[in-house]
């Protein structure tokens, strides 16, 4: 598992414990749950454990300290004191098993952990004698105890009592996890070594063992690698981690709207670099202008989607930049995919205008009505008509990869995009006259980062060409 700390070379004792209550209703599903799979509770929870330990770095293979009662003889049943026994139990984890297979397997080996549950500790490991070390205890680092303590909180005396579960500030293993059945609440505690973890990880795996025993009993039939063990606390984490940046001026801002002012500020200076070939800010203006009037021309209007499919020269940038000045979306194509998946993107986007280079032509599906890109193009002097382009419009449609299905179409957002490039221009950081190298192909998230990035900020978008791009070597 992963550690805080290194683990020191003798054995350390000292530790600290969390405690959560089980809430009322988890406690009824886990309950109803078992009884459903002719199961016991401490079953359920020992297999939950068992996935808590893997998500946290523990292999496939692992050995559980579990504590038994040791009574199963008629003689020993009035017996006064402690005749506990500790059973190592294994149980080797299959990732692509359900848990309901993984619960079916803990019920089998639980139960012949139980037949054994007489043999002496000491005397398992004198028989497998395990490499020992000083640094922790032999055969199994870990602990999973379940008790059950029917204390009435009211006794015919009339004196009332509550268990209270003191910490004695020593611990017997890197971790015990102890699950406390009580008369009126059930508690569960996470005891662990503080030289080895940190309070608030032993408090994180602690909401997350809750929530994994809350995620089996209604994900039962998916694989365990499947199931959802995230606590509340790590969804707010994610949720938050993946808003990026407020910004005061989002949503506001749109990238076009970002080009344009650098190419009035900068107009001189180098925009683009595309082998021997490059662009100053005033020629990229220019062109993007020149191509969207051709293209205005052509029937596009505002809120219209154009598929771009292009070689990679100079000539891109400008053809996305003049889908924007339409005030249309652009829906990268990649000539390297197979003909399939642009007929599926085309169909899917239909209808839909084609801007292709006229090298790839070919590689559009028959009877595919086209704008062929020629320089004549964006060698025009007639400016587009003006649009209003919003934050809130498309700037462009990238398509997942079908992986788990059927690939879909993602709508990005201008101002989505803005708050992104404005966010990665103050961090890591980007300045004027900085250049980035651009290899990721358009229908890529990251090629409007390697593009768009430079122009917003008055830097140098190194263009790699199609043939570099594509050279494995």
């Amino acid at each position: 598992m992963a550690l805080a700390a290194a683990r020191v070379v003798a054995w350390r004792s000292l530790g600290g414990a969390v405690e959560r209550t089980v809430p009322a209703d988890l406690i009824e599903r886990v309950t109803a749950f078992a009884k459903s799979r002719r199961v016991t509770p401490f079953m359920v929870q020992l297999a939950a454990f068992l996935l808590l330990l893997r998500r946290h770095g523990g292999d496939d293979d692992p050995v559980i300290a579990v504590p038994v009662a040791n009574r199963n003889h008629a003689a020993s049943a009035d017996l006064v004191g402690t005749l506990v026994n500790t059973l190592p139990f294994r149980l080797t984890l299959d990732p692509s098993e359900t848990f309901l297979s993984l619960l079916d397997r803990v019920r089998e080996a639980a139960f012949e952990m139980q037949a054994a549950q007489d043999a002496p500790f000491e005397r398992i490991i004198e028989a497998i004698r395990p490499e020992r070390a000083r640094d922790r205890s032999p055969l199994a680092q870990v602990m999973f105890d379940h008790q059950e303590i029917p204390i009435a909180e009211t006794w015919q005396s009339g004196v009332s009592c509550r268990p209270y579960l003191a910490h004695r500030g020593a611990v017997q293993f890197d971790l015990s996890l102890l699950y406390f059945v009580l008369s009126e609440r059930q508690q569960v505690v996470l005891e662990y070594r503080d030289d080895l973890f940190k309070r608030e990880t032993a408090e994180a795996m602690l909401d997350r063992y809750l929530a994994t025993l809350a995620a089996v009993c209604r994900e039962a039939e998916r694989p365990i690698h499947a199931i959802d063990g995230l606590s509340e606390r790590d969804l707010v984490h994610l949720l938050s981690a993946g808003q990026g940046a407020d910004r005061p001026e989002f949503p506001t801002q749109t990238t076009p709207a970002l080009i344009d002012a650098t190419s009035q500020r900068l107009a001189k200076q180098t925009a683009l670099i595309c082998g021997e070939e490059s662009l100053d800010y005033a020629t990229l203006e220019s062109r993007a202008n020149s191509l969207a009037s051709a293209l205005q021309s052509k029937g596009i209007t505002p809120g219209d989607r154009i598929a771009i499919l292009l070689e990679r020269d100079l000539l891109l940038p400008v053809a996305l930049l003049a889908t924007w000045k339409c005030g249309a979306a652009y829906v990268p194509l990649d000539a390297a995919n197979p003909s399939d998946r642009l007929a599926l993107v085309l169909e899917d986007q239909a209808p839909i205008h084609v801007l292709v280079s006229p090298s790839l032509v070919d590689r559009l599906p028959p009877d595919t009505t086209s704008i062929v890109l020629d320089r004549t193009m964006v060698e025009g002097t007639s400016p587009p008509d003006p649009v209003s382009v919003r934050p809130e419009d498309p700037a462009y449609i990238l398509y997942t990869s079908g992986s788990t299905g059927k690939p879909k179409g993602v709508i990005v957002s201008h101002g989505a995009l803005a708050n992104f490039l404005l966010s990665m221009q103050e961090k890591p950081g980007f300045t004027a006259g900085q250049r980035l190298l651009a290899v990721t192909t358009v229908s890529f998230d990251i090629s409007a980062l390697e593009i768009f990035l430079p122009l917003i900020t008055g830097g140098i978008v190194d263009l790699v060409p199609s043939g570099v791009s594509r050279d494995p070597a």
